[in-house]
């Protein structure tokens, strides 16, 4: 089964009210959802910003639906700096604010990326909502949400049909010969020198859980947080490290051919001081 690869166009447009740094004011969208319908992932995205200044609203949900990761872009970052991690909250509405950790990395294209990995009961109120502020030391944004059940439609069907394609639905996964497999454990490809500068300072642990997206030869198509340690730094080292270092010998179907699958593996995150 094939997933489509074009960029899909889900919901219409509204107009678009320029909020300034700090104030109150909603930020309404100044471009349509677009859906990415990938092989190895689904993303939608939305600009509340101008071409000049964009303000994009991202969310990349998990293969298996367990986590939502929410970005936020905008022009700002360099790309040579190190990661900034932050304590921070995101309200749906008028519900009691989320405490989240949020992690915030420049590119070499000039955006600065600010990450959220959201639990799926933390996402539920979100998918609910009408509005959403995210806030920390540096954000302090008021999205409207308009149209989000219609998208989250479209998500959940590029979710299920990811799960199909992967062979990660348990119909697909029981007609494999033998699942995807590392060449070495994935836990002992960590050392302790890869441990996230800005989470070791502050004494943060955690453990976090992912899937890997393994295809015919093996290689990693997509790395991505199935639970999250609510510590940005932790979360997204993990995906970093694996997809540097680790090798795997693919999977077999039934035609005794290779063929794609996923694997899951649980690291956890501890300083000296934790034991």
């Amino acid at each position: 089964m094939q997933l489509h690869c074009s960029i899909v166009v889900v919901v219409q447009s509204l107009a678009f009210i320029l909020a300034t740094p700090g104030s109150a004011a909603t930020r309404e969208p100044n471009e349509k959802w677009v859906v990415n319908y990938a092989n190895a992932q689904c993303v939608a995205s939305r600009n509340y910003g101008t071409v000049e200044r964009p303000l994009v609203l991202v969310l990349k949900p998990s293969p298996i639906g367990s986590v939502m990761q929410l970005s936020m872009l905008r022009k700002g970052g360099s790309g040579d700096g190190p990661a900034d991690e932050a304590s921070g909250e995101i309200r749906a509405d008028q519900e009691r604010p989320i405490s989240v950790s949020i992690l915030s990395f420049g590119s070499k294209r000039g955006i600065l990326s600010s990450r959220i990995n959201l639990t799926a009961d933390q996402f539920a109120a979100v998918r609910r909502a009408s509005k959403i502020t995210i806030r920390n030391a540096q954000i302090n944004e008021t999205l409207a949400l308009s149209q989000l059940p219609q998208l989250m439609k479209s998500i959940d069907a590029c979710v299920a049909d990811l799960q199909i394609f992967w062979n990660i639905a348990p119909d697909a996964r029981a007609k494999l010969t033998s699942r995807a497999d590392p060449h070495t454990s994935l836990v002992g490809i960590f050392s302790s020198d890869d441990y996230p500068g800005v989470a070791l300072q502050k004494q943060e642990e955690g453990a976090v859980e992912i899937v890997l997206l393994i295809d015919e030869k093996g290689g990693i198509a997509e790395c991505v947080v199935t639970r999250t340690s609510s510590v940005a730094a932790l979360d997204a080292q993990v995906c970093s490290i694996i997809a540097k270092r680790a090798k795997f010998s693919p999977a077999i179907g039934a035609d005794q051919k290779p063929t794609k699958d996923s694997y899951s593996q649980r690291i956890v995150w501890k300083t000296a001081s934790g034991g």
